[in-house]
């Protein structure tokens, strides 16, 4: 397998080194990208954002009150290719909003439209805009949080049933013959977080806002 690349929080050069596994070192790398994916998953799981920069295509709820400010799920915002704000839902080219006609915070991912969002009317907005931060840009405080997690998730893994029995790299491999023993087992048990992690990862937790779905 490989790594799911949209949302993997590392590679595997980066992350072997942490482990203390030789970068020439294939033995364990199909197990490798199943705790990378995993555990990547989690934190966008718990964050309910993607946290990777990724193009999306997203729909919005006016404000309540309507207002000009709309608050997206999904920041820090790269660039927006298209604003659509269409009461009738048709998204038709004619109702973009010309990019004089708004403004928009990169890290508070907010976008400002002159004379305001329509009040409340369910999926009236839609956003086409690319959202989140690059490797090198990720906070270092959530990677730290994510390499603590991983080395805590491959010890396990390596030790067998949470490190309360010790296995040799022979019983390790034999383990491993069946890969997807090894993803059952890594999804069903491994794919917590812990409270240190958890702490980091509330202060990316996507605002609780009304509204909002992605295509």
């Amino acid at each position: 397998m490989a790594l799911d690349t949209t949302n993997a929080l590392t590679d595997l050069a980066t992350a072997k080194p942490y482990l203390r596994i030789a970068a020439d070192d294939t033995t364990y790398d199909t197990v490798l990208e199943i705790l990378i994916d995993g555990l990547s998953h989690e934190f966008n799981k718990y964050t309910r954002r993607d946290l990777v920069a990724r193009d999306r295509t997203d729909y919005y709820d006016g404000p309540n009150g309507g207002g000009d400010l709309l608050l997206l799920h999904n920041y820090p915002i790269n660039s927006i290719t298209t604003l659509n704000v269409d009461t009738g839902r048709d998204f038709d080219s004619g109702d973009d909003i010309d990019s004089a006609d708004y403004a928009y915070s990169k890290d508070a991912g907010w976008i400002e439209l002159s004379g305001g969002f329509p009040d409340g009317v369910l999926k009236s907005i839609k956003v086409v805009f690319n959202a989140g931060w690059s490797l090198a840009d990720m906070p270092k405080d959530i990677l730290r949080a994510f390499y603590d997690e991983l080395k805590r998730y491959w010890t396990r893994w390596f030790h067998n049933d949470e490190g309360k029995r010790s296995v040799n790299r022979e019983a390790v491999n034999e383990d491993f013959e069946d890969p997807n023993s090894v993803l059952l087992t890594a999804r069903g048990t491994f794919f917590d977080l812990s409270t240190q992690a958890m702490a980091v990862l509330e202060r990316y937790k996507r605002r609780g806002l009304t509204g909002g779905a992605t295509t």
